[in-house]
């Protein structure tokens, strides 16, 4: 070394820089490592947001499209059914069953008070309501096409069977002016993964 403590031979050079490498390595693998966790953060964030979004399911149509069918002729200005979620009167929950025109006007509301007919069941969301985001568009014919939203406290046949029993008792209500009881839906357990499972062989 000089008297100024600058290196004057390889191997002085490579013990002067040495610490300046580590220092350099370690920046750079917490940068990378920082990278990479920010990367996850914005990954699982758009897949809790596009979870949160309705999505097409040909299954569920095709389900659907059996209750539909099962219900012909359809009232002649019906073109799409809306299924939704709401809060009522004195703190109750409903699911909305909403028969609009071409034109987007609802001629057709009918509201089933969710806890006297079915909610989600253990876990911890145990007696909340079932969250449904449900457009279908209705062609003349009976063809639908629609968008779903999931919800994965729930097992996916338990919500296709609940919502194609609002679908049809609003139907039947509209023709005969008389809504029915909702009938039972399957009963089970399940395991968090499987409820999950479940969603992921119905959604497109």
């Amino acid at each position: 070394m000089s008297k100024t403590g600058e290196p004057l031979t390889p191997e002085e050079a490579r013990e002067y820089e040495a610490p300046m490498r580590r220092q350099l390595w370690l920046g750079l693998a917490g940068f990378v490592a920082l990278v990479v966790i920010l990367i996850i953060i914005t990954m699982e964030a758009r897949i809790r947001a596009s979870l949160a979004e309705p999505q097409p399911s040909a299954t569920m149509d095709a389900g659907l499209s059996q209750v539909v069918q099962d219900m012909m002729p359809l009232p002649d200005r019906l073109r799409r059914i809306e299924v939704n979620t709401g809060d009522g009167d004195g703190g109750q929950v409903f699911y909305n069953v909403l028969l609009r025109d071409r034109e987007g006007r609802a001629f057709y509301h009918v509201g089933f008070q969710a806890d006297t007919i079915e909610v989600v069941r253990g876990g911890a969301r145990d007696g909340s309501a079932v969250n449904f985001e449900v457009r279908l568009d209705v062609e003349r014919d009976g063809t639908i096409s629609g968008v779903y939203r999931q919800d994965r406290g729930m097992h996916a046949e338990r919500y296709q069977a609940l919502l194609g029993s609002l679908v049809r008792q609003t139907l039947v209500a509209n023709q005969t002016h008389n809504v029915m009881s909702i009938p039972p839906v399957p009963e089970g357990e399940w395991s968090t993964e499987e409820l999950r499972d479940s969603w992921r062989h119905i959604m497109d």
